[in-house]
């Protein structure tokens, strides 16, 4: 088994990491560049080249290999206009100096770009990119892919599909153990897309943005507690059934988590075991206290900075939510006999059951949570939310 693991940026951080045989890779980025990576800047570590070149160089010192994440989702076409396009040209030749192990990347033509210009970097294939079918996975192999990072909102739990590309593919497969989107997410592009515009310099909202999409996962999930379930999560005592079909590198996350909460996670999937509540190390935000959170930029006002205080209170609603991993044993047994791109939730009832059995949360937690929640979303909805400047469009 290998494990793939955020960087915090601390050197200390990772001499703990060396404590776990299993973690081989560590991944993270800058968090404001001309491309940009998956994350708002408000959320990552504040670091900038230097640190993070001498930090990379440290990594590999250590025996780690680093994955340098440009997996922006969207660039605003401004990837194909002369200024901008020279720029991610020489921040792609800034990174290709860091030499480092593995480049994450999401848009097809900066992966082109990178195959033509800068071919001794390894590719790997980010989620965002959304590599749901044998097909997509076989396209980016073909564009010189040596990795392939599988979303966690489906195909992740679709052993036929897994199968279907470990027996087809050369590459290098990942899932993700820990992150919990939801199945089939709606949001899911959306996000992407936001998180990316959120990382990059040149966009108006300055490395912060309004996480509509975190909020409205938390009113889903705490309205219909089965939804966790049904997320894309790997109990520590599972990982056997992904090795036992050949696919055995794991990706932890996430970015924003402090040192102390990736360690924890580190941990539990490093020793294959988990006694108490999965909620403590699945992507839930529940745990506030172990991320990082910056509720808007400082040259935000202060009725922009207060809205974002409200939204980052529904997302880390519902903070007592107990999910107890010892009643889930046998869950992915069952789970991998269904096929649940075709059979109706309702209809199947088998998440359901592993809900009613296995999730507490406490009647005022979750009237806390819903509460705040369904007041954002209407203040994000009504259009209270928004300020209008002198300026119309």
């Amino acid at each position: 088994m290998v494990l793939s693991v955020p960087t915090t940026w601390e050197n200390d951080y990772l001499l703990r990491l060396k404590e776990y045989p299993s973690v081989e890779w560590v991944y993270g980025s800058v968090p404001t560049e001309v491309i940009g990576s998956g994350r708002q800047a408000s959320l990552l570590p504040a670091v900038g080249r230097d640190q993070a070149a001498d930090h990379i160089k440290q990594a590999q010192r250590l025996g780690l290999k680093f994955n340098y994440l440009v997996n922006t989702a969207c660039l605003g076409n401004r990837e194909y206009t002369g200024d901008f396009h020279h720029a991610i040209i020489k921040y792609l030749e800034w990174v290709a100096e860091q030499s480092p192990d593995m480049v994450t990347v999401t848009i097809p033509f900066i992966g082109q770009l990178m195959k033509r210009q800068f071919p001794a970097l390894k590719l790997c294939v980010g989620k965002y990119a959304n590599v749901d079918s044998l097909e997509k996975a076989k396209f980016w192999e073909g564009l010189g892919a040596d990795e392939v990072v599988i979303p966690d909102d489906g195909p992740s739990r679709d052993f036929k599909l897994l199968r279907a590309m470990r027996t087809n593919l050369r590459c290098e497969i990942q899932v993700f153990a820990n992150l919990a989107c939801l199945r089939g997410c709606p949001f899911a592009n959306y996000h992407a897309n936001l998180a990316s515009h959120g990382s990059q310099p040149h966009e108006e909202a300055g490395g912060a943005y309004v996480d509509s999409c975190l909020v409205n996962c938390k009113n889903i999930r705490v309205k219909n507690p089965v939804e966790i379930i049904k997320s894309g999560w790997i109990r520590p005592e599972d990982l056997h059934h992904y090795d036992e079909i050949g696919i055995t590198k794991f990706k932890l996350v996430d970015r924003s988590l402090n040192a102390r909460g990736l360690l924890k996670r580190v941990k539990a999937y490093s020793e294959r075991k988990y006694e108490g509540n999965l909620a403590d190390i699945i992507c839930l935000h529940t745990r506030r206290t172990e991320h990082r959170f910056v509720p808007g930029a400082k040259s935000m006002g202060p009725t922009a900075r207060e809205n974002l205080r409200q939204m980052g209170d529904a997302i880390f609603a519902a903070e007592k939510t107990f999910i107890d991993n010892q009643k889930l044993e046998g869950f992915f047994n069952g789970l991998k006999k269904i096929d649940c791109r075709y059979v109706s939730c309702e209809k199947c009832g088998y998440c359901e059951k592993f809900a009613r059995k296995a999730i507490t949360i406490s009647a005022s937690d979750k009237e806390e949570a819903i509460r705040r929640s369904d007041l954002f979303l209407g203040k994000l909805t009504s259009s209270e939310l928004f300020e209008q400047s002198d300026n119309t469009l």
